[in-house]
């Protein structure tokens, strides 16, 4: 969630001037700041057109017992990046958070980086990246707004085509308080079913090293559902 709830990190260019587009719907079980079981909606979109990749990715993951809400997670970004070469990346991106069960209320990060393709064979990727990134986060506890410092890491592999298997992380540390930190995971496999329409099982933990008083440091993500993808 990331994805996942995770921002997608770089990825090697496909042919130029090409769409990327995938929509979910799935089950969740959530373990955690919420437990409960409930259903969640993506989806991500990826525009290329020549050294230029445009993206944009979408998750909410609602749930309720009938008298108070169980989990409330809503993830949007936009990015944009350049290619260097064949390796490297520039990319900015904006992305809008909120997660009431966790006690965060908005969360809002404006960020620059580098992508390096670490590893770009067949049926394996590794990308990573980095660069700082402004914070500005609502809370039950107050507001506060920090630079921080963001690194990530996108390992892909190729069983055989549609089928895949994804691991991200992401690190996020406030580079004025190193005790403020977040760490984001994501594990996702997808299986063609027919066409278009597959499979996806992923595993997501968002941990936040200081939450806000009364609140647990780690919510957890299983998800499985259906996959549209073209």
């Amino acid at each position: 969630m990331l994805s996942a709830v995770l921002l997608v990190v770089g990825q090697t260019l496909p042919a130029p001037d090409s769409t990327h587009f995938s929509a979910n719907i799935r089950f969740v079980s959530a373990a955690g700041n919420a437990t409960s079981s409930t259903f969640s909606l993506g989806d991500t979109y990826d525009k290329f057109l020549g050294p230029w990749a445009f993206g944009q990715e979408f998750q909410m993951i609602y749930g309720t017992d009938g008298t108070s809400t169980l989990a409330n997670f809503y993830l949007f970004n936009l990015s944009a990046k350049y290619a260097l070469n064949k390796r490297t990346q520039v990319m900015g991106y904006g992305g809008w958070q909120r997660n009431t069960p966790a006690g965060l209320n908005q969360r809002f990060e404006e960020g620059i980086g580098v992508t390096y393709v670490a590893m770009d064979k067949p049926r394996d990727k590794i990308n990573v990246e980095g660069g700082p990134t402004l914070v500005q986060e609502s809370r039950p506890d107050g507001d506060r707004h920090f630079t921080a410092a963001r690194l990530a890491a996108d390992y892909n592999h190729t069983f055989r085509e549609k089928t895949t298997f994804e691991q991200k992380f992401e690190y996020m540390p406030d580079l004025g308080v190193f005790a403020n930190y977040q760490f984001n995971s994501h594990t996702a496999l997808a299986v063609p079913v027919s066409g278009i329409v597959g499979v996806a099982l992923s595993y997501d933990v968002r941990y936040t090293n200081q939450p806000p008083p009364g609140f647990k440091k780690a919510d957890r993500f299983l998800t499985a559902g259906l996959q549209l993808t073209r």
